[in-house]
């Protein structure tokens, strides 16, 4: 699949979006505005969200449009969260695009129903390029980790944009024994580890 036609999730668009918003700001300036806007974020905090690994409330989108103005002397809203040029991703079967939420969100709910929504999601469907089937070493990290397939794949195309076996053979590389795709592995579960750790149980 081309990068123009795979969906991204919606916390990573938000993460890319609030980074470019940032531009050369340090992230303390971004934290220090959030605290103000009543969200107890520190630097690590902004790092998770401009690397995805927040799906934040509608309280805290509207209080991180309230620190990244303050931050930046810019007016920014909601829909400027929300650009992209590639389908957004806000469950694994609702795609649509940045024009389609940006209607919703001013209001205009038949958006979800219309051309837009239903273009997206075709154009998804014509270029998805099919995912290899869970493998041993998805099931054991599921396992270890105490979470489904399904989130752990989620959780793998949020990090790599690509599945666990995936990103362990590009790790590896093409002449990687047995033990050393298990070390990968086991890193990249520790990867996965961390990324739940610091997910926010009420995303603010």
């Amino acid at each position: 699949m081309t990068s123009e036609s795979e969906p991204v999730p919606l916390a990573v668009v938000i993460g890319r979006n609030a980074r470019r918003l940032r531009g050369s700001l340090p992230m303390e300036a971004v934290a220090k505005n959030a605290k103000r806007a009543g969200l107890s974020w520190n630097t690590g905090r902004v790092t998770d969200l401009e690397k995805g690994r927040v799906s934040p409330t509608v309280p805290t989108l509207f209080a991180l449009t309230l620190a990244l103005t303050d931050a930046t002397g810019v007016d920014v809203g909601i829909v400027d969260l929300i650009q992209s040029e590639q389908p957004i991703e806000l469950t694994p079967e609702w795609i649509v695009t940045t024009a389609a939420l940006a209607a919703w969100l001013t209001g205009e709910r038949r958006a979800f129903d219309g051309a837009q929504y239903m273009d997206a999601l075709a154009h998804y469907q014509r270029h998805r390029a099919p995912r290899p089937e869970a493998g041993l070493a998805e099931e054991r990290a599921a396992k270890g980790l105490n979470i489904s397939i399904e989130d752990l794949g989620r959780h793998a195309e949020q990090l790599w944009g690509r599945s666990l076996a995936e990103e362990r053979d590009r790790r590896a590389g093409p002449e990687a024994n047995a033990q050393r795709r298990g070390i990968v592995t086991r890193q990249l579960t520790s990867e996965i580890a961390t990324a739940i750790e610091r997910s926010p149980r009420g995303n603010d």
